[in-house]
């Protein structure tokens, strides 16, 4: 395994997460080491960086996690260059380093995009023997991280400060946040982390964005329309999956990031994922969780057939690639065995239990959270097949590629939603009239329509 060494300037002790300390990195690479990613690294000689803690709960404990920041742009064990990284000890929760990796790989897996990537290392800070450690790509907007649009700070352009967001859900005051009333019972706190100053202009936007956002998931909508038009349920229900297979009882309290692209149509999308937890399962974390956490925003979403409809395809999609999440938790365990091993003479305190009895508990437990998981969402699939009311109060029935509205009726109002949320179509029908749904793409969608006196119905929609 690699070996960092980080030496501070005078030997400074790291105390706090405000003050960089200065200090050189050295990292040496066993004799045919390959990196978990299977990209090719380089030792590193006398490089400068600055130093600091990070972490909230994390940062009590004995073995600390670190922020790491290079003077340049460094290439560090295969990662792309960056001058921005971690250095976590996941020194709490059995197997969670093994959950922590093999979660950022099922990120990957259901379609999130970009996860940090991870590689495993022993580190010697200051002469101390400190173990092993994990190198995290730090959170950042980058070509080689979250590939979106990166807005500047203190824009005022009111066109450009509509996208080019990282953001996180956070259960801690930050200085660099805005705060709304999620409910008459919790505020909802969101600490901007790009742009990471605001103009007047930017807060007054980024606050009613989430005003917006939250009206919408909390206004009873059964179908979750208002809300599918801000945020992508697919990406939702990447994020609600990886989440909750891992029993991840954190998932929505921290540690819960959002971004936003630029440009026409962008929404806002949940992720990337960072801090994952992982624990065995009996209920949806929005029901199970630890007394000090809120839980945000996922319990109304939830109920709605935009989510649900999302969950059941990309849950389709993750099955189909399951089995692959034990090639690398067992790669990780392989890497870190001997290192996991002298680790625990280091700090008896933590990280109890030898590495292939945290593999077998990890892997045993996942395969249960799935099974579970399974039951459940088979449920939810039943649930949203398309609905068919052939009463005569129906508004409309679906006909071959035909909706036929009821000759009854007046005025109808008509919406018809891709199952990822977007609205493709919004026309007004009357009664007796017939739209045809032949020029859709293929695929599935969910048809709306509402007649005088608010009456409603939704159909969900297969187009061949």
């Amino acid at each position: 395994m690699p070996v960092i060494t980080i030496n501070t300037q005078d030997g400074a002790p790291v105390l706090d997460k405000e003050n960089k300390i200065p200090a050189l990195m050295d990292v040496s690479l066993p004799e045919g080491y390959a990196t978990f990613a299977g990209t090719e690294a380089e030792a590193l000689s006398g490089i400068e960086l600055t130093i600091k803690g990070r972490g909230n709960a994390s940062w009590k404990l004995d073995k600390k996690p670190y922020k790491i920041k290079f003077e340049k742009k460094t290439p560090l064990l295969g990662m792309p260059k960056h001058k921005h990284f971690a250095l976590i000890p996941w020194a709490v929760g059995y197997a969670q380093w093994i959950a922590c990796v093999s979660g950022h790989e099922m990120a990957r897996m259901t379609g999130m995009g970009w996860a940090p990537r991870i590689e495993p290392v022993e580190l010697v800070l200051n002469g101390s023997y400190d173990g092993l450690y994990f190198v995290v790509e730090s959170m950042k907007i980058d070509k080689s991280r979250l590939d979106i649009y990166e807005q500047e700070d203190l824009c005022k352009d009111p066109e450009l400060v509509k996208g080019g967001w990282l953001v996180e859900i956070d259960n801690y005051d930050d200085e660099a946040q805005i705060k709304i009333p999620e409910t008459d019972r919790i505020d909802l706190r969101v600490t901007y982390k790009t742009p990471e100053v605001l103009s007047d202009i930017q807060r007054s936007w980024l606050i009613g964005q989430f005003t917006d956002m939250n009206e919408a998931i909390y206004s009873g909508d059964e179908i979750g329309r208002k809300w599918a038009e801000m945020i992508d349920p697919a990406s939702v229900a990447r994020y609600f999956i990886v989440r909750e297979i891992l029993g991840d009882t954190d998932g929505y309290n921290g540690s819960f990031y959002l971004h936003k692209d630029l440009g026409e149509g962008a929404r806002w999308n949940f992720g990337p994922v960072w801090d994952l937890g992982f624990s065995p399962k009996s209920d949806w974390v929005m029901n199970d969780h630890p007394a000090y956490s809120q839980v945000h925003w996922i319990e109304p979403m939830f109920h709605t057939l935009m989510f649900r409809m999302a969950l059941v395809d990309e849950w389709d999609k993750f099955e189909a690639r399951f089995e692959e999440v034990f090639a690398h938790s067992e790669r990780i365990a392989e890497m870190c065995r001997e290192a996991d091993r002298i680790n625990y003479e280091r700090w008896p305190q933590y990280e109890k239990g030898n590495t292939d009895a945290k593999l077998a508990f990890f892997k045993n437990k996942l395969r249960e959270n799935k099974q579970w998981m399974d039951m459940q969402i088979s449920d939810i699939s039943a649930g949203v097949q398309e609905v068919s009311d052939a009463s005569e109060t129906a508004i409309f029935r679906i006909n071959g590629p035909s909706i036929e509205f009821s000759a009854a009726l007046g005025n109808i109002e008509v919406a018809v939603y891709s199952a990822s949320g977007s609205l493709v179509r919004r026309f007004e029908a009357v009664g007796g009239s017939r739209s045809s749904l032949e020029n859709l793409s293929a695929g599935i969608y969910v048809v709306t329509a509402t007649s005088e006196g608010y009456r409603q119905q939704t159909a969900k929609v297969a187009v061949d």
